[in-house]
């Protein structure tokens, strides 16, 4: 059935959503791997008998207001529908520039003091190398810039290492090798600076866009958790929320993943709380089961 807010059709994960329990582990990374359009959509994706991973069915509710699902799961276990690659693939274009970068220079340095490979052959591998080090890098910042726009927060670690390997590397490697040969050919020297230039505009992007205001509740204008900024949102959207945690929660009924305690714990959470309050009751259930004397 497709609910009034568009959510439905066939679950992204495939068989993933069918795993058996004994490979939750499995079933878990897929899961958390693809983002779900909606928290009744996670769901009624989850594999038979699995434990219900009311955080992800939060982020997954909220996936329209990156501010709250920030602050909902801050390390973002969970990924978001603004993530347009996985962190595999941000890393692969990261390590990718690293190799053309290496390879440019190491060809170049090779050249210039052993005459090995001859210089033609030189320049026109360190062309190939630098174009796709500059193509990797632009592709690697590029999905950093939509992913800011958007108003989440980006994987930034290995960007900045992709940074620092080409302003260090090219800036005195490279720079460096040409000059003493006095060879300049076009091909390297064009995604040089177009590599170089995108570097240091990264650099001035990132320092201005680590401001405190520049995301998550201080972006919302709002300083708090997740309750505190779902409370400011409007109230139709509140509404839309709240009907789609109701809705994945009559799923998880009708699947028995959740007992009734539990649900009726869930059902009465605020909006932005759900996994606080499900997580303390069974704390404190926890607490109560273990001072209860023997019978």
């Amino acid at each position: 059935m497709v609910d009034g807010d568009g959510y439905g059709g066939p679950s992204p994960w495939g068989d993933a959503g069918r795993i058996a329990a004994g490979s939750g582990g499995a079933a878990d990374h897929e899961l958390r791997e693809v983002p779900s359009r909606s928290a009744r959509h996670l769901a009624a994706s989850l594999p038979a008998a699995s434990r219900v991973p009311w955080r992800g069915l939060e982020v997954a509710a909220f996936a329209r207001h990156p501010a709250v699902q920030d602050a909902l799961d801050p390390r973002r276990t969970w990924r978001r529908a603004a993530d347009r690659l996985p962190r595999t693939g941000l890393t692969a274009l990261t390590l990718l520039t690293a190799l053309g970068t290496a390879v440019t220079t190491t060809v170049l340095g090779s050249s210039a003091t052993n005459d090995v490979p001859a210089p033609a052959t030189a320049d026109a591998v360190a062309a190939v190398a630098m174009t796709a080090s500059t193509s990797t890098f632009l592709a690697r910042w590029a999905s950093w810039l939509v992913t800011r726009a958007s108003g989440r927060r980006p994987v930034s670690a290995d960007l900045w290492v992709a940074v620092a390997v080409v302003l260090l590397v090219h800036g005195i490697g490279t720079v460096a090798w040409m000059s003493s040969t006095d060879r300049w050919p076009t091909g390297v020297v064009v995604p040089l600076v177009v590599t170089v230039a995108a570097a240091l505009l990264a650099v001035a992007v990132g320092v201005v866009a680590s401001r405190p205001a520049s995301y998550g509740a201080r972006r919302a204008g709002v300083a708090g958790g997740p309750g505190e900024l779902a409370a400011t949102l409007p109230e139709r959207e509140r509404a839309r929320i709240e009907r789609d945690v109701a809705q994945a929660l009559d799923v998880l009924e009708r699947r028995g993943l959740a007992d009734a305690a539990v649900l009726e714990r869930a059902r009465g959470a605020a909006l932005g709380e759900l996994t606080t309050s499900v997580e303390r009751s069974s704390r404190q259930g926890r607490r109560g089961r273990a001072s209860r004397p023997p019978a």
